[in-house]
């Protein structure tokens, strides 16, 4: 069972919950990558309806540099994909190289 944790004064145990629940709902970035004004691309890792860390190619936009990221579309993909899609992503910059 679960060690009893006394939460700091002011803390109710709801609010120690609903953090607690936020630090699950963030999986990993592993690349982001500015696409334009107020733009970017991330390489990550999704968590959408009922499936978890689906690996992700997503676009987020901001109208203004104070704001906060929204999320954009995304291509998400299986897992078992990654090295397939890597090598067509290879193959794309091999080409653009040879053929500028």
């Amino acid at each position: 069972m679960a060690e009893k944790v006394e939460l700091p004064e002011g803390v109710s145990e709801e609010e120690a919950k609903k953090f607690l629940k936020t630090l699950n709902t963030h999986p990993p970035i592993f690349a982001e990558v500015e696409t334009g004004y107020n733009s970017l691309t991330r390489v990550h890792l999704l968590n959408y309806k009922n499936h978890k860390n689906l690996p992700a190619v997503q676009k987020f936009w901001r109208e203004d540099e104070d704001q906060d990221w929204k999320p954009g579309k995304a291509i998400t993909f299986q897992y078992e994909s990654i090295d397939d899609i890597i090598e067509g992503l290879q193959a794309m910059q091999a080409y653009i190289e040879e053929n500028p």
